[in-house]
């Protein structure tokens, strides 16, 4: 199994964001505790990325990710609906494209321009701006290199636990209307000609809904590290209902 990324290393980037106000912009870097949320993500991207790489962040949204991989000193151009995130607007390796809600599948950019392509919980969404996950992957499949890789992450997992509590109890912000199954992303994913390489789930409890909790337990570090323990172990026995999926597929040659 591969080693955890240290929780020391993620509470740096909380830390950062604080002293350089990128906090005020980004709602999920409110606390420490949800900013956790992407603990799986980082620690399965420092793997991929490599400077020098051309890296597209698509659906970049408010800049949260996009602002990780710049503070790993790599290029990376983001591609939203939404305007430019007013932190990233001066950070030299940041190149922000507006796409045209018209043309929700459509790319503006050259066959074979990336290296690597994210998606942060952005793919589940696309059917709701007349999208669909297939055209939207056709695309991505067309501007990254030949043998480069797709790499999803929040995807929400069709047996889930929290959403349907949430719903029940009234707790919850967000539904996601469509879940997956890891058959359901191997059959996309072959519809497409993309070759998964790697799958799992993680994020066992909630997160984004911890910013309504007291001050004294989000931002409590026995508390933090608590969570983190009890999130870690229950992924590990109740891997089926965690919230998310992670998938990383390579354009077949």
């Amino acid at each position: 199994m591969l080693q955890q990324l240290p929780l020391s290393t993620v509470l740096s980037y909380f830390n950062e964001s604080q002293r350089t106000g990128v906090q005020e912009h980004v709602l999920q870097f409110e606390n420490p505790l949800t900013m956790l949320q992407y603990r799986k993500t980082y620690e399965v991207t420092l793997r991929f990325i490599k400077q020098g790489m051309k890296v597209l962040d698509w659906g970049c949204g408010n800049g949260h990710f996009s602002y990780f991989l710049n503070r790993q000193k790599i290029d990376t151009t983001g591609f939203s609906f939404d305007t430019v995130p007013i932190f990233l607007e001066n950070e030299p390796l940041f190149h922000f494209v507006q796409g045209d809600a018209h043309e929700p599948a459509t790319l503006p950019f050259p066959d074979s321009t990336f290296d690597i392509v994210f998606s942060i919980g952005v793919l589940e969404h696309v059917y709701e701006t007349g999208g669909s996950e297939e055209s939207s992957l056709q695309e991505i499949r067309r501007v990254l290199k030949s043998g480069s890789h797709f790499l999803c992450f929040h995807f929400p997992n069709k047996f889930q636990w929290v959403e349907p509590l949430g719903k029940i109890l009234g707790l919850t912000e967000h539904f996601h209307h469509r879940k997956y199954t890891h058959k359901n992303i191997q059959q996309l994913a072959d519809r497409i000609g993309f070759q998964i390489e790697e799958i799992g789930r993680y994020n066992f409890f909630p997160r984004n809904q911890l910013r309504f909790l007291p001050s004294w337990f989000k931002q409590n570090i026995l508390v933090l590290h608590l969570f983190e323990f009890m999130d870690g172990l229950f992924s590990r026995l109740l891997p089926w209902f965690c919230t998310n999926y992670y998938f990383i597929a390579q354009v077949k040659k």
